[in-house]
């Protein structure tokens, strides 16, 4: 069952986090908020990240532990823009 972890405003946002629990070996999804997915409103809208129920804890600490490095935004950055999809 996923459990949410993280509340954020847009996907790009949603993408961060989940790259960043992905480094440390979890594996996350997003979706936006309320369930309902609406294509016409593209990567605005708020989102929820969404991990394994056994893994939330550590997804909770990981998030708690430490902001972003500016190092790590413009990694995820370029990332974000080298991936289409």
């Amino acid at each position: 069952m996923l459990v949410s972890v993280a509340s954020v405003n847009s996907e790009p946002e949603a993408q961060m986090i989940c790259a960043r629990l992905a480094d440390a070996g979890l594996a996350a999804v997003s979706r936006r908020s309320g369930g309902a997915e609406v294509p016409q409103l593209g990567a605005s809208g708020a989102r929820s990240v969404c991990v394994e129920e056994a893994d939330a804890a550590a997804a909770r600490a990981l998030l708690a532990a430490a902001d972003f490095t500016d190092e790590e935004l413009a990694e995820l950055s370029a990332r974000a823009t080298a991936d289409p999809g």
